[in-house]
């Protein structure tokens, strides 16, 4: 729930697999897949001219800039099939808590998750994040 839209991008020479990895990832991870090629020719048949290309392109891109802009929706059609097929499972979430919840969500940045620049201070009255975390998360009931 808390993870950000992800776009995953093949790019290639002809024949290179890009489709073959694309029809794979959209399998995977229940992706939205635009083919640019599949466009062209669902559209011009045999011809495949080449001022049409960049305009497919560009209406794709804009198809799945679009689609990452929509995560919201996607994850309350998850959580409502969840309380729908497997009410056990889970508790009702308004559409004020999860917005309250991604106003306070801290993602990492790219350079927090690989090393390369240091993550914030502790919250607080902890001296390490290992502290926080033992206090946060602690390994039994008491």
């Amino acid at each position: 729930m808390t993870t950000r839209p992800t776009l995953f991008l093949t790019l290639g020479l002809p024949g290179s697999g890009k489709t073959t990895v694309a029809r794979r990832v959209e399998v995977e991870e229940k992706a939205l897949r635009l083919t640019k090629d599949e466009w062209v020719k669902a559209l011009y048949g045999l011809a495949n001219p080449p001022s049409a290309s960049d305009v497919i392109e560009g209406r794709l891109i804009e198809i799945g800039m679009r689609a990452l802009e929509l995560p919201p929706a996607e994850q309350r059609r998850r959580l409502d099939r969840r309380q729908a097929e497997e009410p056990h499972t889970t508790w009702r979430m308004s559409d004020e808590e999860l917005a309250e919840w991604a106003a306070i969500i801290s993602i990492p940045t790219q350079g927090e998750l690989d090393g390369s620049e240091p993550a914030d201070c502790p919250p607080e009255g902890f001296a390490s994040w290992e502290g926080w975390r033992g206090h946060r998360w602690p390994p039994s009931v008491p």
